[in-house]
């Protein structure tokens, strides 16, 4: 979904700067550029994150194994492994 919402920014910047385009408006044609380039860096961001989440999602269980929810707070408990 946030990706889509990516491509749409980007899209709206590209509208901005073909109107710039048009109507002979640099200042459109210039927040229509920047616009694209701040899609474009979401976009990539967004599938970074992904990408890293993919790969470490199945280190979540063990991670969430340690972790407790208390009525007054959380509690984490670190393992140290003998030597």
């Amino acid at each position: 979904m946030n990706a889509g919402l990516d491509l749409a920014y980007i899209a709206g910047g590209m509208y901005l700067k073909e109107r710039g385009l048009r109507i002979n408006k640099d200042k459109f044609v210039g927040f229509g550029k920047s616009i694209i380039l701040q899609g474009a860096f979401l976009l990539t961001f967004d599938a970074l994150m992904y990408t890293f989440h993919v790969t470490h999602a199945r280190e979540l269980p063990a991670f969430f194994e340690q972790v407790s929810f208390t009525p007054t707070g959380l509690t984490m408990t670190i393992p140290f492994s003998k030597l």
